[in-house]
């Protein structure tokens, strides 16, 4: 990671993801990276992020999240974030460039409560 974003990358985070299923019944996800560092969650702005995100706003029960993180970590459309005592499902994950170095985006929900 560039300097520039290890500044950025403040909140610490973690994913869960489903079992494999089995029987035809899926069980409750659970840990699956324990810890990594991503920029805090910010809403999508439809006039300025990318065109997908925006194809996403759509039809949302919810608030559209997006956060950067470092390349190469094993996370899934479909996984949850975990940030603190908080779990957003993730709806997008897409490879992202910035400053020459990569990284991945995720789009999650914040659902209203």
């Amino acid at each position: 990671m560039s300097a520039s974003f290890t500044k950025m990358a403040i909140v610490t985070a973690s994913t869960k993801r489903s079992p494999v299923v089995s029987g035809g019944k899926v069980g409750v996800k659970t840990t699956s990276i324990a810890s990594f560092k991503c920029t805090p969650l910010d809403p999508i702005n439809p006039g300025t992020d990318s065109k997908l995100s925006q194809e996403l706003i759509l039809d949302t029960p919810g608030t559209l999240m997006i956060t950067y993180c470092e390349a190469g970590l094993d996370i899934l459309q479909g996984d949850n974030l975990v940030i603190g005592s908080d779990e957003y499902p993730i709806k997008l994950v897409s490879d992202w460039t910035w400053k020459g170095s990569n990284y991945l985006e995720l789009i999650v929900i914040k659902y209203r409560k």
